[in-house]
């Protein structure tokens, strides 16, 4: 029987030699398959092994290559692989991750929301959203993602505009995540966004299904994370939904 190692070695290749649309297709959903578990370290080793990194390559190679509308089915694959592998170890969402794998994802997103990804798009949305929230748990991947241009703003984007409540729910836990390594420079410069985005999350869900408690736990956080850098703390600290979010 071959052992998981060799197993995951193959699959890596496979997806590593795949060139057109249909082979890389192929491969992908064979890489789903063997990932989509919740098993850590597992998913620690197919780290190792290079799934993630030729994962983003082929997301790369499929975004630059082929036309977008008809190479959704392809991309929501990849992205779903992307969410379950990145349920590994904190060590290893680290070294799994890089900018481009990021700003891959981010073009996701983009695309799904500007109607260039047709089929399938929520779906899509939501894998790439998810993947994001599993790599912004680490704190170094927090770091540069804080330092990213643009990339808050399109969360902030998601959160306001989604009208899917899973997937604002995934971005607002993201940023709540990412709160935690924002300093005072990056936090002078979009102080009254976050106040804004996090108090209007709190007000958007209030009315909203049982499952907007994830909303407002992460707007919580997010919002205790930040107090530190609000220079107007006290008053922030009597405001009748910041103490309903609290």
């Amino acid at each position: 029987m071959m052992s998981s190692k060799r197993r995951l070695q193959e699959l890596a290749n496979t997806l590593h030699q795949s060139a057109t649309k249909d082979d890389i297709t192929k491969a992908a959903k064979a890489v789903d398959k063997e990932v989509s578990h919740t098993d850590e370290k597992l998913h620690d080793e197919e780290i190792r092994t290079g799934i993630a990194e030729q994962l983003f390559f082929k997301l790369a190679t499929i975004m630059d290559t082929f036309e977008t509308p008809g190479a959704e089915e392809v991309i929501c694959i990849i992205c779903h692989a992307l969410l379950y592998v990145h349920e590994c170890s904190l060590e290893m969402k680290s070294s799994s991750h890089d900018d481009i794998g990021v700003t891959l994802l981010e073009k996701v997103i983009e695309r799904c929301r500007n109607g260039n990804l047709i089929h399938g798009s929520h779906n899509i949305l939501c894998y790439a959203v998810l993947a994001l929230l599993n790599l912004s748990q680490a704190p170094s991947v927090q770091i540069k993602m804080v330092k990213k241009p643009g990339f808050m703003e399109l969360l902030i984007n998601v959160v306001m505009t989604e009208p899917s409540l899973s997937i604002r729910a995934a971005a607002i836990e993201i940023i709540a995540n990412l709160s935690l390594a924002i300093d005072a420079f990056s936090l002078s410069t979009n102080k009254a966004n976050f106040v804004d985005l996090l108090m209007l999350c709190n007000l958007f869900v209030k009315t909203a299904a049982d499952e907007s408690d994830n909303v407002r736990e992460a707007s919580a956080r997010g919002l205790l994370n930040l107090s530190p850098y609000f220079e107007m703390e006290m008053s922030l600290s009597h405001s009748t939904e910041l103490l309903e979010v609290l």
